[in-house]
């Protein structure tokens, strides 16, 4: 015979064995599912964006107009998992425009990176020769060659009417300081026009200042661009 001590036992063993199982149901699993579900979406948002587009852009200075030609790009992925922290996600977050490593090891690996995608690209487009004209040379009589700035610029994203991708963005010192110091109109008159030009305009301020961590200064044989 069961006493009644057993049976309170086995009652109450029910009932909290039927409140578990609609608390599992009902909130821990549902919360584990939601959870698998961002995690998956993170991973999917992180891939795409670590698989996205870097332009390579060259800045030029004409007529008292900012103007720029595109060369080419390449997978945001060769900036490698140093700099992922960095690059991956930029356009989700308020950001500084230009990129800038958090150490000197990041800076060097950087610039590094940038010197490799950006030289193949001005070394071989027939298109920059306007934007060395009036290019300061440097060197001797015999060899000759302009200094080219180079970034990697990312806009606020807040500020953009449209979603962008990463730039390295490349100017001549010249054309820089001229940039810097002069009234110069933007490429487009729209919102992204004015972001732009602000943004080439903070890479002279890191530049001028001395604050030229991740930021490059390639040499261009001058009469390679003729």
């Amino acid at each position: 015979m069961w006493d009644l001590s057993t049976l309170r036992f086995f009652e109450i063993s029910s009932i909290l064995g039927w409140m578990f199982s609609l608390i599992m149901s009902a909130i821990i699993i549902p919360f584990i599912a939601r959870l698998y579900r961002l995690h998956r979406e993170q991973q999917q948002m992180i891939h795409k964006k670590l698989f996205e587009h870097t332009g390579v852009v060259l800045f030029g200075l004409f007529d008292g107009k900012l103007q720029s030609d595109y060369l080419g790009g390449f997978l945001t992925t060769f900036f490698g998992e140093r700099l992922f922290d960095l690059i991956v996600g930029w356009n989700d977050r308020p950001s500084s425009s230009i990129i800038t490593p958090r150490n000197d090891f990041e800076a060097d690996h950087m610039t590094e990176i940038l010197a490799a995608k950006a030289s193949p690209y001005l070394l071989q487009s027939r298109r920059i020769d306007g934007y060395l004209k009036g290019a300061e040379a440097h060197g001797t009589s015999s060899y000759q060659y302009a200094q080219l700035i180079v970034g990697l610029a990312r806009p606020d994203s807040t500020k953009l009417k449209s979603h962008d991708y990463p730039r390295v963005i490349i100017v001549e010192k010249g054309t820089l300081q001229r940039i810097m110091e002069g009234e110069v109109q933007p490429q487009w008159d729209t919102q992204d026009g004015y972001i732009w030009l602000a943004t080439v305009r903070e890479l002279g301020e890191r530049f001028y200042s001395g604050k030229q961590h991740g930021i490059g200064v390639l040499e261009l044989p001058l009469e390679a661009s003729s």
